[in-house]
């Protein structure tokens, strides 16, 4: 065999083995996210699709930092996350966008949590009343310690769900789902916060201080009647399995550790988007604000100037400008019923 054949079969070789390499290193993670480092399992992403696994007492001993001297491993915790940083600021307007897709053996069921009295369940009846969950599969907080604002949960009782709203039910386990929350940061009532899933609205709200956790409970890794005002905002994505503190004993369980079936559990996520610069009203919402506010100003009330923005004199005008009768006219104005307040002005108080 000549040199050149050698050297042929050397260079085949060596591409062949590079091949194999490439092959096996898993894609980059999306934009703007990076594995946490507390993860004792990464998630993995591969052809759009980020796989996150965690596992009964599989845990992380990297200390907190924070000169508590605690861990996961310490509290319990379980994790396998993605996270974006305090990448957004108040003033800020984000859209965080992703679906989800949870196995049919998904099977963690929650618990009674008596800290979340007069917070979840609403209405329900057992064993739906006071229903949480200790897995957060999405997350956003402040930079000051216990300040998770909001939290998308799951469990197999009631699927998954953002403060007591369903974004989607265990009948869609097996299936992928839509979820996107559009925000305004904000320490005052300029703030406000919209989260759809498979495109259905589920949680709307206006005129509010958005860096205030509004189910504020010690199992929502939040002290109530503490005050704290975030000016920065991180978000993380992918399961954490909360586990019982170091004071486990106290509520006679068996060791810190919320169990996880043996197998683990899986979850999926793709098309995971992060935007800024987004609008909760869009172009035909604030023809409707426009509309209400020259109707209004046609009738004497001061809903200030048409320029379709929703502003306080705008609510107030709305609001208060006529009566009327029965409990059909909303209580607050809203992207959602500013078309029903308009139709009810024309309807009852017309003008040329």
């Amino acid at each position: 065999m000549g040199m050149k054949s050698v050297l042929c079969r050397i260079v085949a070789v060596i591409f062949a083995l590079l091949a194999v390499c490439v092959g096996t290193v898993a894609d980059p993670h999306p934009a703007g996210l990076q594995d946490h480092k507390f993860n004792p399992v990464d998630p993995v992403t591969e052809d759009g699709v980020t796989t996150f696994r965690i596992f009964d007492r599989k845990c992380s001993d990297v200390p907190y930092g924070d000169g508590r001297g605690e861990t996961d491993c310490h509290n319990g915790n379980v994790r396998s996350i993605l996270s974006r940083g305090f990448s957004e600021r108040l003033g800020d307007t984000v859209e965080y966008r992703f679906d989800i897709f949870v196995e049919k053996e998904f099977r963690y069921r929650g618990y009674e949590n008596p800290h979340a009295w007069g917070f979840l369940g609403v209405g329900q009846t057992w064993p739906l009343q006071n229903h949480d969950s200790r897995l957060r599969i999405a997350s956003w907080e402040g930079p000051l310690l216990h300040n998770f604002i909001y939290m998308l949960k799951l469990d197999s009782l009631r699927g998954a769900y953002f403060l007591d709203q369903t974004c989607f039910g265990p009948d869609r386990f097996g299936e992928w789902n839509s979820f996107s929350m559009k925000i305004r940061w904000a320490d005052d009532d300029r703030g406000w916060i919209r989260v759809a899933c498979n495109g259905e609205t589920i949680h709307l709200a206006e005129g509010l201080a958005t860096n205030q956790a509004p189910h504020c409970y010690i199992t929502n890794q939040c002290e109530p009647g503490v005050e704290k005002h975030p000016e920065k905002f991180l978000f993380a994505l992918g399961p954490v399995m909360a586990g019982f503190g170091p004071e486990w004993k106290k509520f006679g369980k068996l060791s810190q550790f919320t169990d996880i079936q043996p197998e683990g559990i899986t979850l999926r996520m793709r098309n995971i988007e992060i935007d800024s610069g987004v609008s909760l009203y869009g172009p035909d919402d604030r023809e409707v604000i426009r509309e209400l506010q020259a109707h209004l100003n046609a009738l004497g009330c001061n809903a200030g100037p048409v320029d379709g923005i929703a502003g306080e004199k705008t609510r107030a005008a709305a609001l208060e400008c006529r009566e009327f009768a029965g409990n059909e006219f909303p209580e607050k104005l809203t992207v959602l019923t500013a078309p029903m307040i308009l139709g009810a002005y024309r309807e009852k108080f017309p003008v040329d």
